[in-house]
């Protein structure tokens, strides 16, 4: 399963996290507004050639033990 087929370069970047709010009824829409926040809580993202693929589940490889788990994970 491919997670990310952009390249390593799309997620090596500083990234900030957002909190997003709501006001009002989700379920009528009635005064319904969203709010967003940048957060200064700032890190810095790697992205590994392993990241191209997800990890298998053990129960999985369990299965058939002719599977082998993807590269890296």
């Amino acid at each position: 399963m491919t997670l990310y087929n952009g390249g390593p370069n799309g997620f090596n970047r500083v990234m900030h996290p957002i909190r997003v709010g709501s006001t009002g009824s989700l379920s009528t829409g009635v005064g319904l507004t969203f709010t967003y926040q940048i957060e200064n809580n700032i890190r810095q993202h790697v992205f590994r050639p392993e990241m191209y693929l997800l990890p298998l589940m053990d129960e999985e490889i369990r299965k058939m033990p002719s599977m082998i788990q993807n590269p890296g994970w």
